[in-house]
């Protein structure tokens, strides 16, 4: 498995852009280091970072994590989810997903891996182990169900996911995943509008008899639904979605804009 040149991280980065529009500087960087995530949160949040454990398993590794490790499949690793929080506000910064073959660790740094909510480069720091990060992999992710509930938010955002392996030796040490929201660490205010979708059962009086005409029985269901984010742009702008929808966002932004006389425009992202 090959790293990621500077030149790939960009157009990664660029490739998100396309899909969800501008990153902000904070979220590139989160992106394309190769030093301590850990540091850059409490260097962002002005706050320490604290670590929630959620799940601490030794399993046998499946083929990617194998294949990421370059170790056999079926071999045991140590298979560890994290949250990285703000320790002041609760906060999740940050979703981390990593896996660790057991016969490349030295006692001491297994038992701390395995029995202390320590964020990896602070173990690697604590025991002087020399290494380097190689970034394999920026991409897209759909939230989901669990990632919705860990960030509170909507489960059809988009998530911004990096992969990396930490490297002594010349070996793959650890294979890590580190998830966060599209919309986390942005350098502007963003609105987001979901909106379910309504099964019409009924008007509420068909003949206008008590005076009005609008108005019905349904129900609202949470899927399908419409997930979207704007923030001020120049000009209209809408990313995401398929085509007759992002047409449909493009004219009715431009209604509001033109009928409010509001200047400007925004640029606009559907996931869902």
């Amino acid at each position: 498995m090959e790293p990621l040149t500077a030149e790939e991280i960009n157009e990664k980065i660029h490739e998100i852009e396309q899909r969800i529009g501008r990153l902000s500087p904070m979220q590139k960087v989160l992106i394309g280091t190769d030093g301590s995530v850990t540091n850059l949160l409490e260097m962002a949040s002005g706050h320490p970072v604290t670590i929630t454990t959620r799940v601490q398993e030794i399993v046998a590794a499946d083929a990617e994590a194998a294949a990421a490790l370059e170790i056999e499949p079926g071999e045991e690793v140590n298979h560890r989810v994290v949250e990285l929080k703000d320790s002041v506000t609760g906060e999740v910064l940050i979703y981390a997903v990593s896996c660790t073959p057991l016969r490349r660790l030295a006692p001491g740094f297994r038992q701390d891996l395995m029995r202390a909510d320590i964020p990896i480069g602070r173990i690697l720091r604590n025991h002087r182990i020399e290494s380097r990060r190689e970034i394999t992999d920026a991409r897209l992710i759909q939230a989901g169900t669990d990632l919705a509930r860990t960030f509170n938010i909507h489960r059809s955002e988009s998530m911004l996911s990096r992969k990396y392996r930490i490297i002594h030796r010349e070996e793959p040490l650890i294979a890590i995943e580190e998830i966060f929201p599209g919309t986390a660490f942005a350098d502007g205010i963003r609105v987001l509008v979901e909106t379910p979708s309504r099964i019409h059962i009924t008007l509420l009086d068909m003949n206008a008899a008590s005076g009005r005409v609008d108005g019905g029985i349904g129900v609202a269901l949470d899927e399908p639904g419409c997930v979207l984010d704007a923030r001020k742009s120049m000009d209209i702008d809408v990313r995401g979605g398929g085509e007759a929808a992002r047409n449909r966002v493009i004219e009715a932004a431009r209604a509001v804009t033109e009928g409010l006389g509001l200047p400007g425009g925004a640029e606009i992202t559907l996931h869902a």
